[in-house]
């Protein structure tokens, strides 16, 4: 046996490895940044504060200035429904004024909340080391003023938007201005109390928005919390196709023999390539499967913990969808390419 032919025997072999492990490594990158990008656009959709996807934002100006209060707006909208939320921004994220009609705010209790009484405070569970103990309930002292403590709750961080940490009784007599979220309340008949309301104060001026995020801003907020690992996917993705087509025409070329003999017997092009194709295929979906393996397993000893907080089954999915597209795209023309130049080019020639 010569060393030529035990040379023709282990190259392709030996280049099929190489291809093999190629994609294995790119599975377990791109399983991983899959499952992070999936999870962050996820959360993208969640509305911070636990207000839900039908709340709204209302923006109040005045051109003059009226005399109208807080508490004149909640009479109307008490008029027209009697289980609702108010929420009133405060100069930061951390902290809110609310107004809970017969509500079931789910960040203290599953259950219907009447209303919050005056100079109390929804508080995070974190904060109780700042927490004043004494007689009755404990207390808090925040922005000037002492609020008592009527429940605790876990922020749940689940939206890539700030939860606030302090809810505290709205001041029904403050001017009715700024910007207010408002949950529970059908669209029509919020837009009833925006339009009577306005027809009763003039100078006044409502402005209703929704309170969800459109497609574009949700990818932005993805694009911001994933800037890393977003670049380093672009980034490795340039390298990989420069890469993945040296590698495939090297794994081509090692079976040169193989595909000069397939076509010397009558082997026409299509089934050459589609020889050629299969083999790539089983390539690309053993090594999918083992690489998500290693992904999952890297998931759950937390080896990159800081940047992948989690692994999703769909991203699965969406990595093998990508892996073979991607493959497919650059492996088919280099076959042709390959067949062209090496093997229809010769044949030509002589």
């Amino acid at each position: 046996m010569s060393l030529k032919y035990i040379h023709n025997q282990i190259m392709p072999a030996q280049k099929s490895f190489y291809l093999f492990i190629y994609y294995i490594i790119f599975t377990v990158f791109v399983c991983l940044v899959f499952s992070s990008l999936a999870t962050s656009f996820e959360n993208s959709g969640k509305l911070e504060d636990g207000l839900t996807e039908q709340s709204f934002q209302l923006t109040v100006t005045k051109e003059q200035s009226p005399s109208v209060t807080v508490k004149e707006w909640l009479d109307t909208v008490r008029k027209k429904d009697d289980s609702f939320l108010v929420m009133k921004r405060d100069a930061s994220y951390v902290s809110k004024e609310i107004f809970l009609q017969n509500y079931p705010f789910r960040l203290a209790s599953d259950e219907k909340i009447e209303g919050l009484p005056n100079q109390s405070a929804f508080v995070d569970e974190s904060y109780k080391q700042n927490f004043n103990e004494g007689s009755g309930k404990p207390s808090l002292r925040a922005f000037g003023k002492v609020y008592t403590v009527y429940a605790t709750f876990n922020n749940p961080n689940d939206s890539l938007r700030m939860n606030s940490t302090i809810y505290y009784t709205m001041n029904q007599k403050a001017k009715f201005e700024g910007d207010f979220l408002i949950d529970g309340i059908e669209k029509k008949k919020l837009q009833e109390v925006v339009h009577t309301f306005q027809m009763q104060h003039e100078g006044v001026d409502l402005e209703l928005t929704s309170n969800q995020l459109s497609l574009m801003e949700r990818i932005t907020f993805v694009f911001k919390e994933q800037m890393i690992l977003l670049i380093v996917l672009m980034l490795t993705l340039i390298l990989i196709l420069i890469n993945t087509i040296a590698t495939i025409i090297t794994w081509i070329e090692s079976r040169k023999e193989e595909i000069h003999i397939r076509y010397m017997v009558g082997g026409s092009y299509q089934r050459i390539q589609w020889g050629l194709l299969k083999d790539y295929w089983f390539i690309i979906f053993s090594s999918f499967i083992i690489g998500t393996i290693i992904a999952y397993a890297i998931y759950q000893i937390q080896l990159f913990d800081t940047l992948i907080h989690t692994f999703r089954f769909d991203a699965v999915l969406y990595t093998f969808i990508f892996c073979f597209v991607l493959g497919t795209s650059i492996a088919y023309p280099s076959i042709r390419y390959y067949y062209q130049t090496h093997i229809v080019k010769k044949e030509r020639k002589r």
